[in-house]
């Protein structure tokens, strides 16, 4: 077991109560050991959290980490000219590699964030499990499912 002792942060607890503590945490497994006082002492490594808020890991509910080569592209059309006319033909061309790079770029986003947990439907699901594996996040996966055309089209 790998420890890392976060010190002299604000701990912020489940009932929502903040407090002056450490957190020892087994870094094989991303569990939290203890919440208490002077735990460095037990740590492998220790990282300083002081004028800190230090606070659980954030999960993304909806996401599609692929799609963070697409950020900026036509973004002022309406939604559905958008999605129609620029996002799914340029999603149509993405390669598996293209989608595990997206992938991988959207990861290392969610990680700076403080993200460790995520659902994420989008195409090449592989490509975006192995990145998923490598990046050491957890994540519901699934294939996204998109529908072509305008309503009352075949």
């Amino acid at each position: 077991m790998t420890t890392l002792a976060i010190t002299d942060g604000r701990v912020l607890h489940p009932d929502l109560t903040v407090t002056a503590a450490d957190v020892l945490i087994d870094r094989d497994v991303g569990e939290i050991l203890e919440i208490g006082t002077d735990l460095a002492g037990d740590a492998d490594e220790t990282l300083d959290a002081a004028d800190s808020l230090v606070t659980p890991g954030f999960v993304n509910g909806h996401c599609h980490v692929a799609m963070s080569l697409l950020r900026g592209y036509a973004d002022d059309k309406p939604l559905e000219a958008w999605l129609q006319e620029d996002i799914w033909p340029a999603e149509g061309a993405l390669t598996p590699g293209d989608v595990r790079v997206g992938a991988e770029l959207g990861l290392l986003e969610l990680i700076k964030s403080g993200t460790t947990a995520f659902a994420d439907m989008y195409f090449h699901v592989p490509e975006v499990a192995a990145a998923v594996e490598d990046a050491g996040l957890r994540a519901r996966l699934g294939h996204g499912i998109v529908t072509v055309g305008k309503d009352g089209e075949g």
